[in-house]
């Protein structure tokens, strides 16, 4: 059984991390604890995307790792803001 783990183990594959490191100081204090791990964790990987469930503050977590991104290469330009494609009523099927 030894060996299949061993054989196993050599099959895992990590992610590699792309991206860099912020400081607590660096992420906007609005955010709650789990959206400033979030933030720390997707910009730290780099090529992460960000799967919460609704209500969680998804779009705020992707606005805030955008800036994040932005302030580190040194670009300061407007930053698209999520919004839904309509405020329409929906229609249920």
């Amino acid at each position: 059984m030894t060996a299949y783990v061993d054989f196993l183990r050599k099959k895992i594959r990590l992610a590699d991390f792309a991206g860099f490191e912020v400081e607590d100081s660096d992420i906007n204090p609005m955010l709650k604890p789990h959206q400033r791990d979030i933030v720390r964790w997707a910009v730290r990987g780099g090529c992460r995307a960000i799967f919460a469930a609704f209500g969680l503050g998804k779009s705020v977590m992707q606005i805030e790792v955008g800036r994040l991104v932005q302030e580190r290469a040194g670009i300061m330009r407007a930053q698209p803001c999520p919004a839904p494609l309509s405020f329409a009523p929906q229609e249920s099927a």
